[in-house]
């Protein structure tokens, strides 16, 4: 069986979640100005830990790595952030 969950994303370098395995992310948006990641969920699967990083625009890193996920903005679009799946 298979839902559509969403699950809250920190600002911080790098965030771990808890999503059922094999969970396909859709997107990642501020909702009441938090950032969530909405998955679909085999509802009855074992859980792993997957690794987020976030860029905010304009901010200098060593390297930038991972899959896109996508870019939110808080503060009424005066701060926009660039999420990555690292793998």
């Amino acid at each position: 069986m298979q839902a559509v969950w969403k699950f809250p994303l920190t600002c911080a370098d790098k965030s771990i979640i808890a999503m059922p395995k094999n969970a396909k992310v859709l997107c990642v948006q501020a909702q009441l100005d938090e950032p969530q990641i909405w998955a679909v969920c085999d509802i009855n699967a074992e859980k792993e830990g997957r690794i987020f990083a976030i860029y905010g625009t304009g901010h200098v890193h060593e390297s930038i790595s991972g899959e896109y996920i996508g870019t939110f903005q808080l503060c009424g679009g005066t701060m926009a952030f660039h999420v990555f799946e690292v793998k």
